[in-house]
């Protein structure tokens, strides 16, 4: 059996090649030599502060070489990564850090700030008695740097199996409060064996981290495939549309992930019309649907943009739609990939055949073993036999193509027909009107739901009414699941995670 743990085949692709370029940052590049030695400096100066195998290491901040030096040096101590989402508030901060029982936290200053509101509140379970700051000095805070300097390489490093936990994230909680999904060394693993037979990354690669890497789209798509294959990972601390552009330009960028809202905000920057995106291969693009506009602008600066379906839960990829089926099926998410298990469920029976649709049921070694702390949760997602039931609807064509119909939660029922928002929403953006739009179903005396389209308007379009959309409609989506109403608003509801809340879109306009 390989080694699959995140510390144990870094360290392999070091030894093996220490003079390549691992990572860059800001302006500095540290090669697959140089990064291994501080993030062992990092683990041994992390274990002389108390850090024990199976304990929690939270970071808390934005994009940063020193949240991937803190995931490999985690497993070199059999420690577990816990990225947390530098959005949240205080209250939503201390639930995770009380819930996780995290011992040490890195953050950069305006989140340690906000950590030792977090600290001096005295939330029941909130410790992290080790804390270390990047960047710059803060009172109360040791110097990631000087960590990293003042200790010498590990000589020791923890046995850790396959098995064994590598992160704890924690999911978006719509629903309620957040739950810890545990992804192991062996999870991670899988997920990228499952995309090297789409994308076949090279050492000569660069790939671009820009999404949040607390998110595990972010964290383990393109960045462990592309080190595990010994090519360079570019960090942006954080998006801008014309530093992205820069970037891409600047360090040669091959691949990358983001989400539909930041190539929309890319294709509608000034740059971007004489930006050089020659080195760009692929770009995968998740968290909602891709728009058209996105896969066709993309498309014609040679670009190839291909949408992939992935949960925390998944670590995070379930289908991704390969780089020559784009083209062809611009709106699938692709095939069932190799070492993954995918089925059709509605009520209780698996649906075959073409056209099947149900609940998305996945299994395979890159699924969660369960929430921590949490067996009633893990239960309910996860059945005796591996399945992890999604909440997501999908359909699969005769070709064995899949496409994500809608959360299950989120199914409009109108005069007795389901509509599924993600469908209509889709042929929504196609309207030169619509920037952005969420479909919800609001009281309505006479179908029970009325469809509701509400709708982030271009800047300087005037608001149109109902039967404006006719032309993106028309022949593509029965009448039936037509907008009923139509909303503006300057912007849709989100939640620490960046998901569109409907929940309080349904509350808000149900009372009109």
């Amino acid at each position: 059996m390989p080694d699959m743990t995140y510390s144990g085949w870094f360290t392999a692709r070091a030894r093996r090649e220490p003079q390549r370029a691992a990572l860059t940052f800001e302006g500095r590049t540290w090669t697959y030599g140089e990064l291994c030695d501080e993030v062992d400096r990092l683990a041994q100066g992390l274990r002389e502060r108390g850090v024990r195998q199976a304990d929690r290491i939270a970071y808390v901040g934005e994009n940063h070489a020193a949240l991937l030096m803190t995931l490999i040096a985690a497993g070199r101590i059999g420690a577990i990564m816990l990225p947390v989402n530098f959005r949240l508030a205080e209250e939503e901060l201390a639930f995770i850090l009380a819930d996780s029982g995290a011992v040490a936290v890195v953050a950069d200053p305006p989140r340690a700030q906000l950590l030792d509101s977090v600290f001096a509140a005295g939330h029941e379970g909130v410790a992290g008695r080790v804390r270390l700051v990047v960047d710059q000095p803060c009172a109360g805070w040791e110097e990631f740097t000087e960590v990293v300097g003042g200790s010498a390489p590990i000589d020791a490093p923890a046995l850790v199996r396959n098995d064994d936990p590598a992160l704890l994230m924690y999911t978006s909680g719509t629903t309620g409060s957040p739950k810890g999904a545990v992804l192991t060394h062996a999870n991670l693993w899988w997920n990228d064996e499952s995309l090297f037979g789409i994308f076949h990354v090279t050492a000569q690669d660069t790939t671009l981290a820009v999404a949040p890497l607390f998110h595990i789209a972010g964290l383990n798509v393109t960045v462990g495939m592309t080190w595990k294959r010994g090519g360079r990972v570019v960090v942006m601390r954080r998006f801008t549309p014309a530093a992205f552009l820069s970037t891409i330009e600047t360090e040669r960028v091959n691949t990358l992930l983001a989400v539909p809202a930041m190539f929309l905000a890319t294709m509608r920057a000034p740059e971007f019309a004489e930006a050089d995106l020659s080195s760009l291969r692929v770009c995968l693009c998740g968290g909602a649907p891709v728009p058209p506009q996105v896969v066709t602008t993309l498309g014609e600066r040679g670009v190839t943009v291909v949408p992939a379906y992935g949960l925390t839960e998944c670590a995070p990829c379930v289908m991704v739609l390969a780089p020559d089926a784009a083209a062809t099926h611009p709106s699938s998410v692709g095939k069932v990939p190799m070492y993954m298990d995918v089925k059709l469920m509605h009520e209780g029976v698996e649906q075959t055949g073409p056209e099947a649709e149900g609940e998305i049921w996945v299994r395979g070694g890159n699924i969660t073993v369960g929430y921590w702390n949490n067996p009633v949760a893990t239960a309910a997602a996860i059945d005796e036999a591996g399945w992890f039931r999604t909440g997501d609807v999908g359909r699969r064509d005769a070709a064995g193509f899949h496409y994500v119909v809608d959360r299950i939660k989120d199914v409009v029922i109108t005069g007795g027909e389901n509509v599924y928002p993600a469908e209509l929403e889709h042929h929504l953006l196609d309207h030169p009107v619509v920037v952005e739009v969420a479909v919800i179903g609001t009281a309505d005396d006479v179908w029970g739901e009325a469809v509701t389209a509400v709708v982030v308007p271009a800047d300087g379009e005037e608001r149109v009414g109902v039967d404006d959309f006719r032309s993106v409609l028309e022949g593509k989506v029965a009448r039936f699941k037509w907008p009923r109403r139509i909303e503006f608003v300057n912007e849709l509801p989100r939640n620490a995670q960046g998901k569109v809340l409907k929940t309080v879109l349904r509350d808000r306009f149900s009372e009109k």
